[in-house]
């Protein structure tokens, strides 16, 4: 299977997790930290599915996250399962050291399995938003004019109104004419990315 498909579950309770990593904590991180802590979150149903290197943040209230990391878990009670766990715990002061910033706990869904290629030469974007009549028209934009551009629609995975839509835009005058739409948004973030 090619390492550039992203296959999303529809039984899966997917996380979407935003970090930076501090100068110099990439050793912690990618040797003392992933290592071992990858058989404890399997242990509990949980799969790393793709890490995505951030290239460009547009809109973020909260930061500027330089990679995404999108995780599968059998349920939620599972995610709480293995930040319970105290191997667990004994690992985290070596991620939290590493990092500048994290931003996980963003639990959704997809409504059917949803296989996704992503090509090393393009360009994605990911948009989130929380606010019905914004999605309402967002999708109504989607739908008019750049439908083969959606790769995937996550909604979240709790009652809450949030949405992440990922989107390949090739044509760079398409994306000139898409970044003016989207400025008429509310929009909560938007980054492109990149395979990492």
């Amino acid at each position: 299977m090619s390492e550039n498909l992203i296959t999303l579950q529809k039984d899966r309770v997917i996380e979407i997790a935003f970090a930076s990593v501090k100068d110099g904590g990439e050793e912690a991180l990618f040797t003392n930290y992933f290592p071992n802590v990858m058989p404890i979150l399997t242990k509990y149903g949980g799969a790393p599915i793709k890490s995505l290197k951030v290239t460009k943040t547009l809109i973020d209230r909260n930061a500027n996250p330089q990679m995404i990391s999108i995780f599968g878990w059998d349920s939620l009670a599972s995610f709480d399962g293995l930040h319970n766990d105290e191997e667990f715990k004994e690992l985290v002061p070596i991620r939290d050291s590493a990092l500048d910033y994290l931003n996980n706990k963003n639990f959704f869904k997809v409504d059917r399995k949803t296989t996704v290629e992503l090509k090393a030469d393009s360009r994605y974007d990911l948009i989130r938003l929380t606010n019905e009549s914004q999605i309402n028209k967002f999708k109504k934009v989607l739908s008019e004019k750049y439908q083969d551009t959606l790769r995937v629609e996550l909604t979240a995975f709790s009652n809450e109104i949030d949405q992440f839509f990922i989107l390949e835009i090739g044509n760079e005058e398409l994306k000139i004419e898409f970044n003016k739409v989207l400025k008429d948004l509310e929009i909560e973030s938007h980054h492109q990315f990149v395979l990492a």
